[in-house]
């Protein structure tokens, strides 16, 4: 294999791992995300039964 040809290789293997790293790290994110707004959720439904409660 000549140098350029190993050279570039070396590229795109640099190039589609930063790429897998990003989309990682961005789902990563996006389900974090996710998590915390499903957990928001349950806290105020559960206040809402909380408060439900105490009014009757």
């Amino acid at each position: 294999m000549l140098p350029w040809a190993m050279i570039q290789g070396f590229k795109l293997k640099v190039v589609s791992v930063v790429v897998l790293t990003v989309i990682t790290v961005l789902l990563a994110l996006w389900n974090r995300r996710k998590i915390l707004q499903e957990a928001r959720e349950l806290a105020q439904a559960q206040q809402a039964e909380t408060n439900v409660g105490n009014a009757s």
